[in-house]
């Protein structure tokens, strides 16, 4: 399985060229495109031509359908390979590659050095022993079959055989517990593939088939039946065979009117056509899947080969194409990590960047409003002195009231006071009148009773003869009525006293 979403299955037949995108989600795998075009007549034409005119289908298709391709799997027909069924004495992967390689020139009839090789695991046993299918190609139809791909500008990840990628597109969402077989009915050739539980078990080629487009069959049906059941035979005749329990039809042949129930009727064995689209979430308004289905099960078992991990086939890819790709893939690796690298680097860079820009901006406004707050805290100063001011000159003034009102209550009658200041040091100092001395010293004594006064002092006292002067004959708080009389003796005295600051 691939780390692309999306992969690519490619069915070069031998009438026409069928491609099937499908991409791996959350709620399961998607058949998201599809194409399906005839190749021209090339039947007599040269190895150059001929790449070209299925290059050139196989470009159209892409075009026209809009692919974008990522990973790309491609299908060699079963006619071009040969494959045996082999046990070979180890269930080690390493092991068993390198027995393969003195098996087959003698197993396959092919010389090692122009055949390319790929083994799928069937069955293993404690014993130690592996039950495998060997396949090989030989080296000039691999080297068409990418000369063509190379020529359409795509390149394969995996090459795999055409009767795993049918098996593929057969057992995904299924089971089998009793043998099937897959037969693929194409122009040339009819494969005959027989699966069980997860394994295919035998594949073979039979070299006669139908002619697309009149759906004519070639041979005599007679012959098609035979061959068939020779392939049963040959299948039950092995350790592991056993009888056919149905068949599953696929390509151009099995649109053959009625070939299903003619099957059916001469090897007595449930016939059905196969729907390669079944178990796939399947969303493309304009793909008539009835009518598509026999065609598109081998282009779709390579997708699935590259989607599913319990998927089975063979890599025929060139070892030395297979490294150059491992090669790249691990270049690719390495730039995607340095990239990752670099972005997360530039991410930090702007992360951090734009961290410290709004940090910037923000001890910017911190400094306005810092500005504003101390304009505001100058302001709110100056009130606070001025109300400050104000209690202060409304205290004094509170206070002064207060004085006034008690040396009005204490003052004698006989006392006029004609001058009163208010001292810093919280004392007061009174200037004031009398005819006696007795009565400036009763004024003293007063101020020192009063809880208004403390340490009160008479501080001089002198007589003199004073000219007519204004008395008041009657005094409230506050407000005196003054009357004019005759001359009379003047005493002239001050007394001083500190005022409580509590009273």
């Amino acid at each position: 399985m691939f780390k692309s979403k999306v992969v690519t299955g490619l069915d070069i037949g031998r009438s026409s060229v069928k491609i099937a995108q499908i991409e791996r989600r959350s709620d399961g795998l998607h058949l998201i495109n599809w194409g399906m075009k005839e190749i021209p007549d090339i039947s007599l034409a040269d190895r150059e031509e001929k790449i070209l005119t299925i290059a050139n289908v196989i470009r159209e298709i892409i075009s026209d359908k809009k692919m974008k391709i990522s990973t790309l799997i491609s299908v060699l027909p079963r006619e071009l390979t040969a494959v045996r069924r082999l046990k070979i004495p180890s269930t080690d992967e390493d092991e068993i590659q390198k027995m393969v390689k003195f098996e087959t020139e003698r197993s396959l009839s092919l010389p090692l050095e122009e055949a390319e090789i790929d083994f799928q695991i069937i069955e293993q046993t404690s014993a130690p022993s592996s039950e495998i299918l060997l396949v090989g190609v030989k080296k000039e139809s691999i080297d068409y079959h990418l000369d063509v791909l190379r020529m359409a500008r795509v390149k394969p990840e995996i090459v795999t055989l055409s009767s795993f990628a049918l098996f593929n597109s057969y057992i995904y969402g299924r089971e089998i517990e009793k043998p099937v077989a897959l037969i693929d009915i194409g122009v040339e050739s009819i494969e005959v593939n027989i699966a069980k539980d997860e394994a295919l078990l035998f594949t073979t080629s039979i070299p006669i088939g139908v002619s697309l487009p009149n759906q004519e069959i070639k041979k005599e049906f007679e012959q098609l039946i035979t061959e068939i059941k020779r392939s049963f035979e040959a299948f039950k005749a092995e350790p592991y065979g056993e009888e056919i329990e149905r068949i599953v039809l696929s390509g151009g042949g099995s649109k053959e009117q009625g070939i299903d129930g003619r099957l059916k009727e001469r090897l007595g064995v449930a016939v059905e056509i196969i729907n390669p689209f079944q178990e796939l979430k399947v969303s493309i308004p304009e793909l008539n899947q009835d009518e598509l289905a026999p065609f598109f099960p081998v282009a779709i078992g390579a997708a699935l080969t590259g989607v599913l991990k319990e998927s089975k086939g063979v890599n025929l890819l060139p070892e030395r194409l297979r490294r150059e790709r491992r090669v790249i893939s691990k270049k690719v690796i390495k730039i995607t990590s340095v990239l990752i690298v670099l972005l997360a680097l530039l991410s930090f860079i702007f992360i951090v960047g734009r961290g410290l820009n709004q940090k910037e901006e923000r001890l910017k406004r911190l400094d306005k409003e810092l500005q504003v707050m101390r304009i505001e805290a100058d302001k709110v100063q100056r009130v606070r002195l001025r109300l400050e001011a104000i209690k202060s000159y409304t205290s004094q003034e509170r206070d002064c009231l207060e004085v006034l009102r008690e040396l009005s209550l204490i003052t004698p009658r006989d006392v006029y006071i004609t001058n009163l200041l208010f001292e810093k040091d919280k004392s007061i100092n009174i200037t004031a009148q009398t005819q006696k001395h007795s009565t400036a010293v009763e004024f003293s004594n007063l101020l020192e009773k009063s809880s208004f006064f403390r340490n009160s002092q008479l501080k001089y006292s002198r007589e003199r003869e004073g000219p007519k002067v204004i008395e008041p004959y009657m005094k409230i708080p506050f407000i005196t009525i003054e009357r004019e009389t005759e001359s009379r003796k003047v005493i002239d005295f001050e007394v001083g006293a500190e005022i409580v600051e509590e009273f």
